[in-house]
C-alpha cells in the first residue's frame, strides 16, 4: 500500500492519540507497507502518513521550508526538467513557495502531493493529471479521514458502511466505478487534476486542470502531425528513464507498448532491455504473446514469458477481492493473484514497469448515444437485456434507472458536436481512471509503473488532433511506423492470450464448484439482491458446453442486427465474476448492512 493516510480536524481541536494509533493499526493490518513516515502537527490536529515501497523517492519526508513552517509529502514522482529530479521533494517545494498553486498544472508525472502550511493551519492535498495515487476520503462531522485504500475508513468510530446502490449499478455493467465513488455511501475518491484545501471549518475540493478537446484542432497535414507526435512520444520516454531504477518493459502484440521500446531503442541503441509478456498460451498463431517474441527479437530485448495459472484462480480469488477492494473486475486476468509479479520482480529483478496506457483513441467511430456509451465501455443495464436476470425485480428496476440516469447525466457533461469527441472524453474521464487506475494501484503493492505515453505534452498535443485521426488510433499508427519502420512486417496481433474464462468454465468442473461454494453458499446477506433459483439456472447454463461458431455468417449477421438496434451482452464469465467479487467483498465490507436505502 503506497500512498497517504492522515487524519485532520476541521475544528482545530487536537486529535485523539489512541483514534491516530488504531487509524495506522488498521493501515497494516490488510496489507502491510514496508515504510512510513508519520508525521504529527504541533497543535495535533493534523496526523500524516506516507506509506511507501522505498523505490520512488525513498528519502525521508516531510521536507520542510528554511524556516520550518511550509512542509510537503510526495508520493510518486515527476519529471520536469527544471527541478532537481534528484531531491524532487524539496524541489517541488521550492517552486510551490515562489508559484503556489499555479506550479500543480505544470507538474509533469504521477503523484499525489501533500502541502502543510503551519501558520496558515491549512493542508493542501494534490493529486496528478491522472489521478496515479488514490486518495479516498470520509469527513464525518468535524473529522477529516482520508487514505489510499478503503478499509482503514472502515475502522473510524461511528462509521457505519452503507451499500451505495449506484455504485453498485456500475460495477455490475461496467467492472469498474464511476465519478470517484466507490461502493460503501460517504467515501469518496479525490479525482486526477483536484485540490483538496483544508482549512480551520473548511475543506474545499477544487480542479486545477481539466481534460477537453479543444475547440480549435490542428488542422496541418497527418504526416507532419504523426512526425511531431513520434517526437513527443521519444521525448517522454526519454524524461521517464533518466534513473538507474531497475525496469522491463511489459510488451504486448499491439501499438503501444511497441512504441515504448522502439523509443528506448532509438535513446539508446546498445543498451541491454528486459521485456515480458503473459498469458494463458504460448504458441498460438498470431497471438500478443508471439507477436511480442517477434518484437523483442527484432529490437534485441532479453524477453521473458509468464504463463497465467487459471488453475490457481480459486487459491488466490479471495486475495484478488481484498487486495482490489472491488473497485475493478480483472479477477480473470490475474488468476494468481500478484503472484506472477512477485515472480517478475524477484526472477527479472525489476522494480519497475513501463506501461502503455494513453489517449490516442478508442476503438470506431461511433453515431448514436447508446452506441458511443457501449464503445466507451461504459454499458447501461438498458444495453445489456440479457443480463442480470437473476436480480429480483425491484432490485434490477432500481439499478436499471440508476444507471441510465447517471450515463444521460454523464453524457450531458462530455456533450461535442461530434460522438466521436464525446465517446473518448467519456472513456478518458470515467473507464480510464475508473479501471485502468484501479489497476496500476493494485500492481503498486509490488512493482511501482510509469506510464510515458500519459506525458503532459502528448496529451495537450493529443487535445488538438482532429477528431477522424483517433478513430482506431490511426495518426498513433503512423507514429509507430515512425518509430519503427518493420512494424508492418512483425504484424499485429489477431489473438489476446489472456483466459478464454467462458470456455473454462464450461470445462473445468473444479472452477465451477468453486464458483458454486462462492455464490451459493455461506449466505451473507447478498441473497436480498438475487433469486438463487434464477441463479442457479444461469450458472448451469453458463456452464453447458456450446458448439458455436463465432465466425459464422449467422452468427455474424445476428451480432450487426442486435448493433444496429443498440443490443449488447456480456459475456457469463465477466457476469459471473463481477457477482463473485460482489459476494466476497460483502462479507468484509457490508457487516451484513445490505440496506441502501
Amino acid at each position: 500500500m503506497s500512498g497517504f493516510l492522515g487524519l485532520a480536524r476541521v475544528d482545530g481541536e487536537a486529535l485523539d492519540a489512541n483514534l491516530i494509533d488504531s487509524f495506522h493499526h488498521a493501515s497494516q493490518l490488510d496489507q502491510p507497507s514496508p515504510l512510513a513516515d508519520r508525521w504529527l502537527s504541533p497543535a495535533r490536529d493534523l496526523a500524516i502518513t506516507r506509506l511507501h515501497q522505498g523505490i520512488l523517492n525513498p528519502g525521508a519526508q516531510p521536507v520542510s521550508s528554511p524556516d520550518g513552517q511550509v512542509l510537503l509529502f510526495l508520493e510518486g514522482e515527476v519529471f520536469n526538467e527544471d527541478l532537481d529530479l534528484n531531491n524532487q521533494p524539496l524541489a517541488i517545494l521550492q517552486a510551490y513557495l515562489h508559484e503556489g498553486q499555479a506550479l500543480f498544472a505544470r507538474l509533469n508525472g504521477q503523484f499525489l502531493l501533500g502541502i502543510v502550511e503551519l501558520r496558515q493551519r491549512r493542508l493542501t492535498l494534490v493529486t496528478d493529471r491522472i489521478g496515479t495515487v488514490a486518495l479516498f476520503y470520509i469527513r464525518m462531522g468535524d473529522l477529516l479521514a482520508f487514505s489510499p485504500r478503503i478499509k482503514p475508513l472502515l475502522s473510524l468510530p461511528g462509521f457505519k458502511p452503507r451499500l451505495n446502490p449506484e455504485a453498485l449499478a456500475n460495477f455490475m455493467s461496467t467492472g469498474c466505478l464511476l465519478e470517484g465513488k466507490y461502493l460503501l455511501q460517504d467515501i469518496q475518491l479525490l479525482r486526477q487534476a483536484q485540490v483538496m484545501t483544508v482549512e480551520p471549518h473548511s475543506v474545499k475540493i477544487q480542479p486545477y486542470w481539466t481534460f477537453s478537446y479543444a475547440d480549435q484542432r490542428d488542422e496541418r497535414d497527418p504526416k507532419v502531425l504523426s512526425q511531431e507526435l513520434s517526437e513527443l512520444v521519444v521525448q517522454a520516454v526519454k524524461r521517464q528513464t533518466r534513473d538507474s531504477i531497475p525496469y522491463a518493459v511489459p510488451l504486448s502484440g499491439g501499438y503501444d507498448s511497441r512504441s515504448i521500446v522502439s523509443s528506448m531503442r532509438r535513446l539508446n541503441p546498445t543498451q541491454s532491455l528486459k521485456t515480458v509478456t503473459w498469458g494463458d498460451e504460448d504458441h498460438r498463431p498470431d497471438s500478443d504473446v508471439m507477436v511480442a517474441q517477434r518484437l523483442a527479437e527484432h529490437l534485441r530485448t532479453n524477453h521473458s514469458f509468464y504463463r497465467l495459472g487459471a488453475e490457481a484462480l480459486p487459491g488466490n480469488f479471495h486475495e484478488y477481492v481484498r487486495l482490489s477492494e472491488a473497485r475493478v473486475d480483472s479477477a480473470g486476468n490475474y488468476p494468481e493473484g500478484l503472484g506472477m509479479f512477485r515472480r517478475i520482480r524477484s526472477e527479472l529483478g525489476v522494480n519497475l514497469l513501463y506501461r502503455g496506457n494513453e489517449y490516442f483513441g478508442i476503438r470506431e467511430a461511433g453515431s448514436r448515444y447508446k452506441e458511443a456509451v457501449y464503445l466507451a465501455f461504459l454499458p447501461t443495464f438498458n444495453l445489456l437485456p440479457r443480463s442480470f436476470k437473476y436480480l429480483y425485480p425491484a432490485v434490477y428496476d432500481t439499478l436499471a434507472d440508476l444507471s441510465e440516469s447517471q450515463m444521460k447525466r454523464l453524457m450531458r457533461q462530455y456533450r461535442y458536436e461530434s460522438f466521436i469527441d464525446t465517446k473518448d472524453h467519456l472513456f478518458i474521464n470515467e473507464r480510464f481512471y475508473a479501471f485502468h487506475n484501479p489497476l496500476t494501484q493494485l500492481k503498486r503493492h509490488i512493482v511501482e509503473e510509469r506510464n510515458p505515453l500519459l506525458d503532459n505534452d502528448v496529451i495537450e498535443f493529443m487535445r488538438r488532433v482532429p477528431t477522424p485521426l483517433r478513430i482506431w488510433k490511426s495518426l498513433f499508427h503512423d507514429v509507430v511506423s515512425c518509430l519503427l519502420p518493420e512494424s508492418g512486417k512483425i504484424g499485429i496481433c489477431k489473438v489476446i492470450s489472456l483466459v478464454d474464462w467462458d470456455h473454462r468454465m464450461q470445462t473445468d468442473a473444479k472452477l465451477q464448484n468453486f464458483i458454486r461454494q462462492t455464490l451459493l453458499e455461506n449466505a451473507n446477506g447478498f441473497q436480498q439482491w438475487v433469486d438463487r433459483d434464477k441463479l442457479i439456472r444461469f450458472l448451469d447454463q453458463s456452464f453447458t458446453p456450446r458448439h458455436i461458431n463465432s465466425r459464422s455468417l449467422q452468427r455474424r449477421v445476428i451480432r450487426k442486427i442486435r448493433k444496429r438496434l443498440d443490443i449488447y451482452e456480456l459475456p457469463p464469465s465477466e457476469e459471473i465474476f463481477r457477482l463473485m467479487i460482489l459476494k466476497v467483498w460483502a462479507e468484509d465490507y457490508l457487516k451484513d448492512n445490505f440496506d441502501w436505502r
